[in-house]
């Protein structure tokens, strides 16, 4: 008898154990906020264990969202088997939204907002090597928006306003992380140039070939990339002042080998096709839209309906035009630690993998279909293994979109 009530103690240890194991993960790796559509309640189909209680959902509370209409909230508990509690979350339930998927190449232009420091580099002088702009405190990602009195625009500009002003201290007036800042820059006399200059390379504008990923007629915002345009010598997201959205053509594919990533190469083609309105860390974003047609119109899925395993991706390799590829969900990410890193994506397609290696630059952007819904882009490609990488979820990009359609009422306004 001693024996059986020891083995039900052990029993009942090991499972305690486990549950407590499997609270911990959860709380982990369930994101803090969810969003449902239409009445249905928050539900987890790729999971059996999780359970919410939904009759708190009669109890919403009405919220008003800029641009959007009017959309309910609540709060409720996540649970294991619908009895033990596992994390609280917020549950916001708006209207479904439907968007045209297209997976087309698209040209890109984009002029920073200012001049962008680039860089520098150590002026050489009779008393050895300064940097004048470090040494005044400029900062590689810094804007420039005046040299002197002057506004500038480009990189030939501040060029000139500097060799204009000589030797005197020269005032450049800066963004940094959405503030202004004042920098006195002290220039030194080159000793290789006989010129007074100031030790900083800048950029100006910046252009590429990507994926376009989707237009919503509701927002009438069309959405490419999945992920920012950051400048390549910085890192950092490039200040959007202005830019286009330009048709474009794949010509060619360097195929991606063993940890050398290959790309779609593309050209410019007709004219433009949307006005660039922002660059941020989900993407590109374009208002005033023209030219999208697609037969692929699709409800959009919310992170908790996607489930892992197959999926299709749409991208452009030839003239013949978007087509569908097989590829496979193999992991998704709940937790809100990245707000374009939400699942990784394996490509499976034989012909997809025969011309391209797997995922290659170009790609980027390309929209993600699963059991008849638009679930995300992909956003970023495994040096280590081109057939597979990051993906961002579908409702990441359409909240940015309804975002940019907002902030264009207001303009107008």
């Amino acid at each position: 008898m001693k024996r059986v009530v020891g083995m039900v103690f052990s029993l009942l240890a090991v499972m305690s154990t486990a549950v407590f194991c499997l609270v911990g993960y959860y709380d982990i790796t369930l994101s803090d906020t969810y969003c449902v559509t239409g009445e249905g309640g928050l539900e987890f189909p790729d999971n059996d264990l999780l359970f919410c209680d939904d009759r708190i959902a009669k109890n919403s509370v009405a919220v008003q969202k800029s641009g959007a209409g009017r959309v309910s909230s609540y709060d409720t508990t996540v649970s294991l088997f619908g009895i033990v509690p596992v994390k609280s979350v917020h549950v916001t339930v708006s209207s479904a939204n439907e968007v045209q998927v297209l997976g087309l190449p698209f040209g890109i232009k984009i002029y920073t907002e200012g001049v962008l420091v680039v860089g520098f580099n150590d002026v050489a002088t009779a008393a050895g090597a300064v940097n004048p702009a470090a040494d005044a405190g400029i900062r590689i990602g810094d804007s420039i928006l005046k040299v002197g009195n002057t506004e500038v625009a480009s990189g030939e500009q501040v060029k000139e306003l500097i060799a204009k002003n000589g030797q005197a201290p020269i005032e450049f007036t800066l963004k940094r992380d959405g503030k202004t800042v004042v920098a006195v820059v002290h220039p030194a006399l080159s000793s290789n140039e006989n010129k007074w200059l100031t030790g900083i390379w800048v950029r100006d504008s910046s252009a590429g070939i990507g994926t376009l990923t989707f237009y919503s007629p509701k927002y009438g915002v069309a959405a490419g990339l999945g992920h920012g345009i950051c400048d390549s010598d910085t890192e950092k997201l490039i200040p959007l002042e202005s830019g286009e959205f330009l048709g474009a053509d794949i010509v060619g594919i360097k195929k991606s080998q063993k940890e050398v990533t290959g790309e779609l190469q593309g050209v410019f083609s007709g004219g433009q096709i949307a006005d660039f309105a922002k660059n941020c860390i989900t993407g590109v974003y374009g208002v005033n839209c023209c030219g999208f047609a697609s037969e692929r119109v699709m409800p959009v899925a919310m992170k908790q309906e996607i489930t892992v395993g197959k999926a299709t991706l749409i991208t452009t390799l030839d003239s013949d035009g978007a087509k569908e590829y097989e590829c496979e969900i193999v992991k998704i990410y709940h937790n809100d630690d990245s707000k374009i890193k939400n699942m990784v994506v394996k490509v499976t397609d034989k012909e997809l993998l025969q011309k391209t290696g797997g995922i290659v630059q170009g790609m980027s952007g390309s929209p993600i279909i699963q059991n008849g819904k638009f679930i995300g882009a992909v956003t970023h490609v495994f040096v280590d293994d081109s057939t597979s990488g990051y993906a961002i979820f579908a409702e990441n990009m359409l909240e940015e979109a309804e975002s940019v359609s907002a902030d264009q009422l207001d303009a107008a306004s």
